[in-house]
């Protein structure tokens, strides 16, 4: 949606609200079921409703415990995704959630010894009670093996994954819609997310960044 200079998303037409409202209906998620796989969610965030957060739908594969907050104040980026999300409508903090009465879960599968089986059962777990899966594209990700040696898969481009290839159509097959989140490569060198394969597929939306 496009936004004027200093509103942070535009969201009011999907409301019903505005000059330029674009729907008959308010779009505010109801009855809709969206899980963030990321880096977990600080769940007792004040632009959260707690009351819409689905605990058993949610799973830190780093304490093994239904409670997704994470052990690092560092790890607040699913934090932020989910902000994007659904956040408080007119609560005066931050922005108001693109459908801010979904209900909510998050995974955190981003943490120092994350294994692959931990990436797998993330997508795979529970997903027909899930209509939409969100997680951002990582170039690659390390996991820790049984013989506790690190080993790294490449989740980005042509050298994708075949058993992370497996796990997302698994996930699509069951009915969930899979959102990827990637932004541009910009750190070392410029690339664009949009010449990715696995982005072109059919069965994803991606909510990315291109140069």
């Amino acid at each position: 949606l496009l936004s004027p200079p200093g509103v942070d998303i535009n969201v009011d037409p999907l409301y019903g609200e505005g000059d330029n409202c674009v729907v008959t209906t308010p779009l505010f998620g109801d009855g809709v079921v969206v899980v963030v796989n990321d880096d977990g969610l600080f769940t007792q965030n004040p632009d959260l409703d707690f009351d819409l957060i689905d605990l058993t739908l949610s799973y830190n594969y780093e304490t093994n415990e239904h409670d997704p907050t994470p052990l690092r104040l560092a790890d607040d980026h699913g934090t932020g995704v989910a902000g994007l999300i659904s956040a408080i409508r007119d609560n005066d903090i931050c922005i108001d959630g693109i459908a801010p009465l979904v209900k909510l879960g998050a995974r955190n599968i981003d943490f120092p010894g994350v294994t692959v089986e931990d990436w797998v059962d993330a997508f795979t777990s529970d997903v027909g009670d899930i209509d939409v899966l969100v997680y951002p594209l990582f170039e690659s990700t390390c996991f820790i093996n049984e013989n506790n040696d690190e080993e790294c898969y490449v989740i980005f481009g042509e050298g994708f994954s075949e058993i992370i290839e497996e796990t997302y159509e698994t996930a699509t097959e069951d009915g969930a819609i899979l959102v990827v989140a990637a932004g541009d490569d910009g750190e070392f060198e410029a690339s664009s997310t949009m010449e990715d394969p696995f982005l072109r597929s059919p069965d994803i939306i991606a909510v990315a960044g291109g140069t």
